[in-house]
């Protein structure tokens, strides 16, 4: 580029050569450098994971999970007397069950789902990060020309985005965690029919359990 006296790739361009004193200094270290940003992110995701405690616990205790084994019209429970009346012949009764079924399965598919989908992406951010720090010395030498700083850009935009996924989803789960295990205070009637299927259209899940 000097020889040539292209502008753009020329030493005497301002920057430049402060650039390739950098990358020449940096490529050497780019693995310790990805190595101790992924450590942070591991500390992160160590903390939240110690907060989230018994997660599984808490997150049955939330949704009222007991509600899923109960079946509607049977058991004693505040609003039997109501179903009773709404369901009085044999055709509507089984009709609710039915209902209670197929909204039962949907609340379990959604937890199911929202917990294998995470732990797909945690596992395929392993060789993702593998990858990426392969790459990392190319990416500081795309950093120096003006041509390759849009594919240094995104190699950063990559490798932080993978690297921090973790620590932010579990940083969410401690927010939720959080908000289930105040849902006695939020929810005034969570304490008076805890443990009670309530009449609803969604089955035995009220509208406040599927908001939780």
């Amino acid at each position: 580029g000097t020889i040539f006296n292209l502008q753009k790739y020329s030493i005497t361009t301002p920057g430049l050569l402060s650039k390739i004193i950098i990358a020449a200094l940096f490529i050497n270290f780019s693995l310790a450098i990805g190595g101790i940003i992924i450590d942070i992110s591991q500390n992160f995701s160590n903390v939240f994971l110690a907060s989230l405690g018994d997660f599984a616990g808490n997150l049955g205790a939330g949704i009222n999970i007991n509600k899923i084994f109960q079946v509607s019209g049977t058991g004693t429970n505040t609003f039997q007397n109501i179903s009773a009346v709404q369901f009085p012949n044999a055709s509507f009764g089984f009709t609710k069950t039915l209902i209670d079924s197929f909204f039962t399965l949907i609340i379990i598919s959604i937890l199911l789902l929202s917990m294998l989908s995470a732990a797909i992406v945690s596992f395929v951010r392993i060789p993702i990060l593998w990858g990426l720090l392969i790459l990392s010395p190319i990416a500081w030498v795309l950093g120096i020309l003006p041509i390759g700083q849009n594919l240094n850009k995104k190699w950063w935009d990559y490798f932080i985005g993978w690297t921090f996924f973790q620590p932010a989803y579990l940083f969410m789960l401690v927010i939720g965690t959080a908000i289930l295990n105040s849902r006695s205070t939020i929810d005034p009637l969570f304490n008076q029919f805890q443990g009670q299927s309530s009449f609803s259209s969604l089955g035995n899940f009220a509208v406040q359990d599927i908001f939780f």
